[in-house]
Order: C-alpha cells, then sequence, then structure tokens
C-alpha cells in the first residue's frame, strides 16, 4: 500500500491567528509490529511549526475496544511521542486539550465568528451592542485521527470518546467507500445545521469545502482514492460562570484520515 508520508490533522483553524494546529504522523498505515510515531504542529497551510498547548488527555483506542492512555510518552520538549499498536486493525486515536483563554480586538473577533460559521454568537454582539467591543473566549480543542494496522478494518473508526464536540465517522474509510457520513455532536447530542469544515490535500495542494450538516446532525461527501481528509467544526456558547473574564467558550472539534 502506497504510504503516505505525514498524517496531517488539523483540529483548530483560525486564520486571524495565523495557525492551524493539528497531529501530525508519520504513517497512516503500518505494518503489524510497526511504532506509530506522532508529533503536534501549529502553522498554515500544513507548514509546522511545534504546538505546546497543554493535553488534558491523549489516548489510542484499539480494535478490542481496549483504551490506552500514550500521554505519558509524550516527549514534551519535542512534542513528539511514539507508541506500538498491540494488535492488528484499525486504531483511533483521540485527544482533549485544556481550556486556553484568549483576546482579540472587536474587528477580529468578528471577522472570526463570520469565517467559523458562528452566525449566532455574531448576531448576539449585534443585538447587543458588543459588535465594537473586544472578544474574550476560552477555548479546547477535541481531535481525533485514525490509523490502520495491518489488513484486518475494525470498528474502532466510529468509537465516540465523550469530546466536548465531537466527530463520528459512521463508516471506514479504509474499507474504501465512495463517500462517508460524518456524524457531529455536541455534548453527546446531534448538532443539527451547523458549520463542518472538510479539507483534501494530496500532491502538495489543499482544496476546502463548507457544508453543513442536516436535521439530524449528520453531513456525507464524496471521497477521493488518496490523499489526506480532515473534517473540522467548531461550537460557541456563552461561558456562563465567567470566572476568568471569559464571556465565550469554544469547541474545536477534528477527525482526520488518510486515503491510499
Amino acid at each position: 500500500m502506497k504510504k503516505i508520508g505525514f498524517l496531517v490533522c488539523v483540529f483548530f483553524a483560525m486564520p486571524l491567528l495565523a495557525h492551524e494546529c493539528w497531529i501530525a504522523c508519520q504513517k497512516y498505515y503500518l505494518k503489524i509490529g510497526e511504532t506509530a510515531r506522532i508529533s503536534f504542529h501549529v502553522g498554515e497551510n500544513f507548514e509546522p511549526e511545534k504546538w505546546a498547548g497543554k493535553i488534558k488527555w491523549l489516548k489510542v483506542f484499539a480494535p478490542n475496544k481496549t483504551e490506552q492512555d500514550i500521554l505519558p510518552v509524550l516527549d514534551t520538549t519535542n512534542r513528539t511521542l511514539s507508541f506500538l499498536p498491540k494488535e492488528e486493525g484499525t486504531h483511533l486515536v483521540a485527544l482533549h486539550s485544556e481550556a486556553k483563554f484568549i483576546r482579540l480586538e472587536a474587528a477580529k473577533f468578528n471577522s472570526y465568528l463570520e469565517e467559523d460559521g458562528l452566525a449566532d454568537v455574531l448576531n448576539f454582539r449585534k443585538q447587543n451592542a458588543q459588535i465594537d467591543k473586544e472578544g474574550t473566549e476560552l477555548y479546547e480543542r477535541c481531535n481525533k485521527t485514525l490509523l490502520q494496522v495491518g489488513k484486518q478494518k475494525t470498528n474502532a473508526y466510529k468509537k465516540i470518546v465523550g469530546l466536548p464536540l465531537e466527530i463520528v465517522l459512521l463508516q471506514n474509510p479504509y474499507k474504501n467507500p465512495s463517500q462517508i457520513t460524518v456524524k457531529l455532536l455536541f455534548k453527546n447530542k446531534p448538532l443539527p445545521l451547523h458549520l463542518v469544515k472538510v479539507w483534501h490535500r494530496q500532491d502538495g495542494k489543499t482544496t476546502l469545502q463548507d457544508l453543513k450538516t442536516d436535521a439530524k446532525g449528520l453531513l456525507t461527501f464524496p471521497l477521493k482514492k488518496t490523499g489526506v481528509y480532515m473534517i473540522s467544526s467548531v461550537k460557541m456558547v456563552a461561558n456562563e460562570k465567567q470566572p476568568d473574564g471569559a464571556q465565550w467558550h469554544s469547541y474545536w472539534a477534528n477527525y482526520t484520515f488518510g486515503r491510499a
């Protein structure tokens, strides 16, 4: 099977801060007994720099429904880790970051809301005389990526791991379907009529589609035979407690996989 150089897993996209954020794995496809190698990056257009964000938990979910905490093997200096999948099949890696505070001037915050489909928050700011005020928020990153070990295709791809905002695949992309259906969950409930971005990268070129979930929180899109796919979405809600001064709390979800 053809190798894909780096598994690119963008799970935080804020153009105004000039940073996407992703997990990069050396390969999507591994032989039985081969070590998975993962690193963490920020950048634009998949040009990587090291990401130094704080991770709440990082786990791999194996075909036999077991889970392994791989955060302890993270090299905090180089922001890399390696782990050995213990069995053949499809493996899901999931990450949840700690919440981080951010403050943006009004124009940048408004543009960011518009870019990422957060019209409800933008309309609230307009209706409540906040459109010219800075935006303050906490944000969390909710990330998944999928690895295939050996030839046996298993069901870890559809695992719901309990992320606040979570993307779930309803087909295994390593079974080579011509299209795939995605479910978007917010706090374990379907999120309807919500913006989802689908990225495809192949031969150094990236394309992007802006799609929306249906009334059941689902969307379906066709798959090309090769390249890297990334599905991302963001949900923002009022930060009611505001112990740290943040008015809003956002959650950034992502799911990536390879095709070869």
